[in-house]
């Protein structure tokens, strides 16, 4: 049984990642808090071009505390792809001659 659900949201530049669960109502249903890390859900493709912007600031859970939250909301910037500069060409270095010296006998 999964208590929390994700929601992965991308709108324009903003990568939003929302993470709620439903509040424990009996005994018999266990504690938990969210422990995942967030970058799992962030997709591949951008997974190098997005700034954290926002967290929660709370513990996502299901527990009913002032110390938890049941929802909690993740910001991304995502950054414009950065274009490489096209390779310089190496311009090859013209070799040095070495005079001989010429054989002396001796």
């Amino acid at each position: 049984m999964k208590i929390f659900k994700e929601d992965v949201i991308i709108e324009n530049d903003i990568l939003i990642i929302k993470v709620h669960c439903s509040l424990r109502q009996h005994v018999d249903i266990p504690k938990s808090v969210y422990r995942r890390e967030i970058d799992h859900l962030i997709p591949e493709d951008i997974k190098d071009r997005v700034v954290l912007v926002s967290s929660p600031d709370k513990k996502i859970s299901n527990i009913n505390s002032a110390n938890f939250s049941n929802h909690g909301v993740w910001k991304f910037k995502i950054l414009e792809k950065i274009k490489s500069p096209p390779a310089q060409k190496k311009v090859p270095t013209p070799r040095k001659t070495i005079k001989k010296k010429p054989l002396t006998k001796i």
